[in-house]
This record gives C-alpha cells, sequence and structure tokens, in this order.
C-alpha cells in the first residue's frame, strides 16, 4: 500500500467517524428537543387544564347562585299557581346541572353539551342566553368598581358672591 493510497483511507476512516460522531450529536440534539418539547407541552397542558378547572368551577358556583335565585323565587310564589311547580323544577335542575359540572372532565361536558344542542336547538339557545346573563354578572361583579365621575362642572356649580370688604355682615 502506497503512502497515497494509507492517506485515503486514514481520510476515509477520519471522514466516516465524523459523520458517525455528527449524526450521533444530530440524534442526541433531536431527542433533547423533543424531550423539551414534549416537557413544554406538558406544562402548557397542565396550565390550560388548571386554568379550565377554575373556570369550570366558578361556571358550576354561578350556575349554583342561579339555581338559588330562582328556587328563592319559586318560594315566594303562591303554592295553587300553576307556575310554581315549574319555576321549583328548573331550580333543581339548575342545581343538577351545576353538580354535573363540577363532576364532569371537560371532554364529557363538551360532548354532552354538543349532542344536547344538536338533539335541543331551541332549549341550548336559551340555556346559552341564561349562562350569557350569569357570566356577565359574574363578571360585572368581579370587576372593580369603576369610580363615579359626575357631568357636574365646577363652572356649573353656584359659587356664593364674595363677601364685601367692610361689610359686617360676613
Amino acid at each position: 500500500m502506497t503512502e497515497i493510497e494509507k492517506a485515503k483511507q486514514t481520510v476515509k476512516s477520519k471522514a466516516l467517524e465524523a459523520k458517525e460522531a455528527a449524526q450521533s450529536r444530530a440524534k442526541s440534539t433531536a431527542e433533547d428537543l423533543k424531550s423539551a418539547a414534549s416537557a413544554a407541552a406538558d406544562d402548557a397542558r397542565a396550565q390550560v387544564e388548571a386554568e379550565a378547572s377554575g373556570v369550570k368551577a366558578r361556571l358550576a358556583d354561578e350556575i349554583t347562585a342561579v339555581a338559588d335565585g330562582v328556587s328563592r323565587a319559586s318560594e315566594r310564589m303562591t303554592e295553587d299557581a300553576p307556575h310554581t311547580e315549574t319555576v321549583a323544577a328548573m331550580a333543581r335542575q339548575l342545581d343538577r346541572t351545576a353538580d354535573a359540572v363540577r363532576e364532569a372532565d371537560l371532554g364529557t361536558i363538551a360532548t354532552r353539551l354538543s349532542s344536547f344542542a344538536r338533539r335541543n336547538p331551541a332549549a341550548f339557545l336559551g340555556g346559552a342566553a341564561i349562562l350569557g346573563i350569569a357570566a356577565g354578572r359574574f363578571l360585572k361583579a368581579s370587576s372593580p368598581e369603576p369610580t363615579m365621575q359626575s357631568d357636574i362642572q365646577p363652572h356649573h356649580i353656584p359659587q356664593p358672591a364674595p363677601a364685601q370688604l367692610g361689610d359686617d355682615r360676613a
């Protein structure tokens, strides 16, 4: 074997070693990136689930508050009124709905809601309107009180006449 062939062989083996080392580093880096991306996705998923769980709990609490209001309204109605039992039944159903929202996972809630909307579009829209009103009430109650500004400007307020110098009445 000549010197040139030995040099070629050495260059080939060094190139092969460099290629394998680069592939190994690339594979390791890809695995590290995949692991980091997976961890970030898991963290994001956990954060979204925690936030959704909080929203779900607040929604259930708001439904319970509406149910309590409807229940109080039914208690104030006369017992012989034809709609008294209907209003009381509505309050009981709202309580059951609040309990179901508290206990169910978000996927189940979405599936049930979608199925209900297809079966009963009018009831779904009515419920959505009620929930919208309840959500608005919740948001209004949870927002800081705005500062009240009067539309009366200082130049609209009558000022007492300045006291005259030498006037003993003042």
